[in-house]
């Protein structure tokens, strides 16, 4: 089975981080793209994260490049589905 391509939206927050924990090594889900505020902006996943909710940051997508949180952004990652952490507002 082909795994779907995912994204996860302000993946630098605490709900962000538990998304990409989750979705490391699934058997449905590709994480292919993450995205935050402009600060984190252009910074490796690794670099622009202070990770908090497990031990160790997921190896495999230590290496993402942050994307803006904009439409044009998410579409170059070409997802199938896209999860969101950013807040109500």
């Amino acid at each position: 089975m082909k795994k779907l391509r995912t994204c996860v939206l302000g993946a630098t927050g605490i709900v962000g981080q538990h998304f990409v924990r989750l979705l490391q090594n699934h058997p449905y889900f590709d994480l292919v793209g993450v995205t935050a505020s402009e600060r984190s902006q252009g910074k490796t996943y690794g670099a622009a994260t202070d990770w908090i909710v497990s031990k160790h940051i997921p190896s495999e997508s230590e290496g993402l490049l942050v994307q803006a949180t904009q439409t044009q952004d998410i579409i170059k990652q070409d997802p199938d589905i896209v999860f969101s952490a950013l807040p109500s507002g």
